[in-house]
């Protein structure tokens, strides 16, 4: 028997700090959080990752806690527009379920929850009247949402964020002796003639990506990269990426770039599981602009970037798309004389490549393309850096 309405459940259950913090005074954030935890559950309960998301969101628990949890929401919401104020647990409300729906790709329902998010953060006071530790579950969330159709971010980033990229990004390319396999880390795309072929705007972005990447590969095996400053720098990139082609236009070449850049973020920064539908969205994305450019005018940047768009494809591309992918890699690397892991090694060099952490499943690639097989497992992550 469904129950007729959310059941509280052990909060000390579920790792979610944020929201507990808030919800006692708010029974419909609570009624979220339940909803979220039974989301979870589902997903752990499905061992086969591609029917993961179907079996979650056809499961008729999960959707008895959804349509009571909107309900009530919508009910509560209805009460704010004639004259209740809107609280942080209402805003926590709309991210939780914002998540979830992002995880799924159901696009009509990230976008309600992202234009209604919009509206009822103005409601509360703007971007600066949320508590740090909000702004930041909005900022990750939406920034993940945003991903599905490239849309712009709906939060600025702070004054401390948006100050430390100015300061780092603008720090000239210096190559120093901190290397990998005898090459500085995205050295490439600060060298000729490369360099040229890209906007000021997204070098900025790039010299970034390289220092947050280098920090993290230096320190990765100490206490020195805290979580939460790790986090900004991601999100930072991300927001920075996602927000260049509503600032200016991108030639064909940018776009393939500053798309890689994100897929890397998920792909090598997060400890995305390769499945989720924004990752399988910027792979099919990061396909679209790779169609339209001359990959003979910079053929180890395209190499590398047919390679990372490979790597993240999982079983549910591998009857549609995988065979395209596998052919392109094999096509890049012949027109560059490739022909073992190990030369596919060196033309990864001055990109963003670290064999540490990439080389387990860029090898497994390799391996796959050589021998016509799809032998990968989707649930494992592509690297991890801590």
């Amino acid at each position: 028997m469904l129950p007729n309405s959310i059941q509280p459940l052990p909060l000390k259950k579920i790792n979610t700090p944020c929201f507990m913090a808030v919800h006692e005074n708010s029974p419909i954030l609570l009624g979220t959080v339940v909803f979220m935890a039974e989301f979870h559950e589902c997903m752990k309960r499905t061992k086969d990752s591609c029917g993961r998301l179907v079996a979650t969101f056809s499961n008729q628990t999960v959707l008895r806690y959804k349509t009571l949890t909107l309900k009530k929401l919508s009910d509560h919401l209805t009460k704010t527009s004639q004259g209740a104020c809107v609280t942080e647990a209402d805003i926590l409300c709309i991210v939780i379920l914002l998540f979830c729906e992002t995880i799924a790709g159901d696009r009509p329902a990230v976008n309600a929850h992202l234009l209604g998010l919009t509206r009822i953060i103005q409601s509360y006071g703007g971007q600066q009247a949320l508590s740090p530790i909000v702004a930041t579950h909005i900022r990750l969330t939406t920034l993940l949402a945003a991903q599905l159709d490239q849309t712009p971010p709906i939060l600025e980033l702070s004054p401390a964020m948006q100050n430390r990229y100015e300061k780092v990004s603008t720090t000239p390319f210096i190559p120093e002796n901190h290397v990998s396999q005898g090459f500085e880390i995205g050295s490439a795309f600060f060298l000729q003639p490369l360099c040229y072929a890209l906007s000021s705007a997204l070098q900025k972005c790039l010299r970034y990506m390289h220092q947050v990447i280098k920090r993290v590969e230096k320190y990765h095996d100490s206490a020195r990269v805290l979580e939460g400053e790790w986090m900004d720098d991601v999100l930072t990139l991300e927001h920075t990426l996602l927000s260049l082609p509503h600032k200016a236009a991108l030639s064909k070449l940018e776009e393939c770039v500053r798309l890689a850049g994100l897929l890397y973020c998920n792909t090598a920064l997060w400890k995305i599981p390769l499945y989720l539908r924004w990752v399988m969205s910027l792979v099919a994305h990061l396909k679209l602009a790779l169609l339209s450019l001359n990959r003979r005018e910079y053929p180890g940047l395209h190499f590398w970037m047919l390679f990372l768009g490979r790597q993240a494809c999982t079983l549910e591309f591998w009857t549609a798309e995988i065979g395209w992918w596998n052919a392109a890699v094999g096509e890049a690397a012949v027109e560059l004389g490739i022909n073992s892991w190990e030369e596919a090694c060196r033309a990864f060099q001055g990109y963003f490549y670290i064999e540490r952490t990439h080389a387990t499943r860029w090898r497994a690639v390799w391996a796959d393309i050589e021998n016509g097989t799809c032998s990968l497992d989707p649930i494992c992550h592509p690297c991890d850096y801590r």
